[in-house]
């Protein structure tokens, strides 16, 4: 139950589990698969042989750092309340500081998941 990068393999999952939680279009998803998915900028958990959480994070740069967005922090309602998404962040910010990153960015979607963050 450590997050570990993504598998091509698990894209599928990937996919789901970001549809039950945004709600997104196949077209959109599609075009965030083809064009900002990037194995190795993306961690998930896994549980019971399914994808119990996951987030991404796109390069950017700010004030000149390089810096990450982390963007669709998710976990399947199923797996909620288990502190998947807290492992999840710490995993992905030890990865960020590994790599040099100065700075993260997440912008929550509903403001009540700002405390949470």
């Amino acid at each position: 139950m450590l997050p570990e990068h993504p598998t091509q393999e698990m894209t599928c999952q990937l996919r789901r589990l970001w549809q039950e939680a945004f709600g997104d279009t196949q077209e959109y998803l599609d075009g965030f698969f083809r064009v900002g998915f990037s194995p190795e900028n993306c961690l998930c958990i896994r549980q019971e042989g399914n994808i119990a959480a996951a987030l991404y994070w796109l390069d950017m740069t700010c004030r000149g750092e390089k810096t990450a967005y982390i963007y669709a922090v998710a976990t399947a309602r199923a797996y909620r309340g288990q502190g998947l998404c807290r492992r999840l962040m710490e995993r992905t910010h030890r990865i960020l500081k590994d790599r040099g990153y100065a700075m993260a960015v997440l912008v929550p979607q509903e403001p009540g998941l700002v405390r949470m963050y």
